[in-house]
């Protein structure tokens, strides 16, 4: 299923909820605000209603399976750690 932007957190919810997992795609860089760093010339594409929306699925889906690009993989180290550096083209998941 594709979700489309803009959706109320609970609709988001159910949805979320009657999926069997969670895939998503690559993209635009997520905003450095997001893990706590400024805005550069090296950010590209960014879209802050994406990124409230997949940083929600993510949280949802932290304790459980998914198969996540690299994209997602950043969200999770956002979230879980607060820590990351430059862009998610250019991030240090370590």
């Amino acid at each position: 299923m594709l979700i489309p932007l803009g959706l109320q957190t609970n609709e988001l919810r159910d949805l979320y909820d009657r999926a069997d997992g969670l895939i998503l795609s690559g993209g635009g860089d997520i905003h450095p605000e997001r893990y706590r760093d400024t805005l550069t010339e090296m950010c590209k594409r960014i879209d802050p209603e994406r990124d409230k929306l997949e940083f929600a699925l993510v949280r949802w889906t932290a304790h459980s399976s998914a198969i996540s690009p690299q994209r997602s993989l950043v969200q999770l180290n956002t979230i879980s750690s607060r820590t990351t550096h430059g862009t998610s083209a250019h991030t240090d998941l370590k």
